[in-house]
């Protein structure tokens, strides 16, 4: 029997059901100052320095040193040097292939720093050297992890290719079937998606996250009432594992513990929100309304505001809309004043503090984030009152609608307003959405500044290049 999926599942579902929550902020990181998560680099006092390279001097003269390794990444930590960190990882697992424990650490810094293509290089390195005779459960572990950073990358042959095997291996694994359904779906492969899914459910079908898989890839086919049963058997199995006696697995057991830990369930309010969207598209709108009321149940933190606001927009009730949206800014100003780590910093950036959940799209908030900053900030354009941040973060919405003159105006703008959003991940996150946009040109400009101003990342350097192929 393969080994992978009781463990891989549990941390790609774990992922999914936390990915969501409070207040957006690790979004703000692709405008300067990172308010939300990214703390000032610690000043390295002279111990810490002849620490550092003492220990560097012991992994030099022998590269297994553990208790080095170990001493060394705590340090870097704890000055938050994390591409540092990340690096001394990456090293570490060239000549220790197999210390797993140490290729997730290394990948989760990748992310931290933005960097996927470094993790996916230390990656081959060790699936290359590494015995899966000896370990098969992490080796087979972290070729999922690998396959998923290349999907993430769009680099979807080798990924499917990885994935497919998998379940060659594994037939009759529901994981695996569901692994490579989600790699499918993002490949646009909805059709193949759905069967794969359909496989999944044929062996387990006690999955929320199956079903929920096999909604959306249905809802991209055009099947609006597929979508719609699986996203309701998705709620089902979700009320039933979570807040019912149907618990069936160690997997659902422990995440049941965290959920009643809570007094919300923002995973439940996100599915309501989810179904709600596919109601609207079937202009079910009662039912719609319905769904969004029961998001509001599940997590009032959430802003389902803006998802009432759309489908009285779709239902032609514009005085209902603009009482919803009204009643999304009052919640979400109090709860930015609250929540925010960096009140001022935030408070001084943006206009708006609605701002705060429209920084990045999040499909799983049902709502159409970009349609909707372009709402709030485009009245106050031709006044003048727009922020530097606010501009770019306009602009981006623009670029998503494929509206590319006018996303380049205002980034432009953006950046002669305030010097500070010159920043490598600013520039980067721009250059993205350009390339999405079909600006290819404006796009290389923006992947060679982020290049420029960070020229370790191994992303941004490989990004760049490609750009200059176009």
């Amino acid at each position: 029997m393969h080994q992978l999926s009781e463990f891989n599942i549990v941390f790609i579902r774990f992922q999914r059901l936390f990915k969501i929550g409070g207040l957006m902020l690790t979004a703000i990181c692709l405008l300067p100052p990172c308010i939300s998560q990214q703390k000032r680099p610690k000043v390295a006092t002279e111990d810490d320095n002849r620490i550092e390279m003492r220990l560097r001097m012991r992994l030099n003269v022998n590269p297994h040193d553990k208790q080095a390794h170990k001493e060394l990444t705590s340090l870097l930590n704890k000055k938050y040097a994390f591409r540092a960190q990340m690096e001394e990882d990456g090293n570490w697992l060239k000549n220790n292939p197999d210390n797993y424990f140490d290729e997730i650490e290394m990948s989760s810094l990748a992310k931290t720093v933005d960097d996927p293509e470094y993790a996916i290089g230390i990656d081959r390195t060790v699936l290359a050297k590494a015995n899966r005779a000896d370990d098969p459960t992490d080796y087979d572990y972290v070729k999922d992890r690998f396959a998923f950073l290349l999907v993430d990358r769009e680099q979807f042959g080798e990924a499917l290719s990885i994935l497919k095997h998998e379940t060659d291996l594994s037939p009759t694994d529901a994981g695996v079937w569901e692994n490579l359904a989600d790699a499918q779906f993002k490949a646009g492969q909805f059709k193949e998606a759905v069967s794969s899914y359909r496989t999944s459910l044929n062996l387990d079908n006690n999955q929320e996250g199956t079903h929920e898989g096999l909604a959306n890839a249905l809802y991209k086919k055009g099947d609006i009432e597929g979508s719609e049963t699986e996203m309701a058997a998705t709620i089902a199995i979700y009320n039933a594992q979570y807040h019912g006696n149907a618990t069936s697995d160690s997997f659902h057991q422990m995440m049941k513990g965290l959920v009643n830990v809570s007094k919300t369930d923002a995973a439940l309010s996100k599915l309501h929100l989810k179904y709600a969207k596919l109601l609207l598209a079937d202009k079910r709108f009662e039912e719609a309304l319905t769904e969004v009321d029961s998001a509001a149940r599940a997590d009032g933190d959430l802003p389902y505001q803006y998802m009432r606001a759309e489908i009285y927009d779709a239902a032609q009730q514009p005085a209902k809309a603009s009482a919803a949206r009204n009643e999304a800014q009052v919640k979400i100003t109090e709860m930015a004043r609250k929540e925010a780590i960096s009140k001022d910093a935030f408070f001084s950036m943006f206009t708006f503090p609605e701002e705060l959940f429209m920084t990045e799209s999040d499909e799983d908030d049902g709502f159409d984030q970009a349609q909707e900053l372009i709402t709030l900030l485009q009245p106050a354009l031709a006044s003048g009152k727009l922020k530097a941040a606010d501009l770019l973060l306009l602009g981006n919405a623009y670029c998503t609608k494929v509206r590319i003159s006018e996303c380049r105006e205002l980034s432009e703008r953006a950046f002669k307003m305030e010097p500070k959003l010159d920043r490598s991940k600013t520039h980067y996150s721009l250059a993205q959405a350009l390339e999405k946009g079909h600006d290819l040109t404006g796009a290389r400009k923006h992947f060679q500044r982020a290049y420029e101003l960070e020229p370790l990342n191994v992303t941004y350097r490989t990004d760049y290049e490609a750009s200059r192929q176009n």
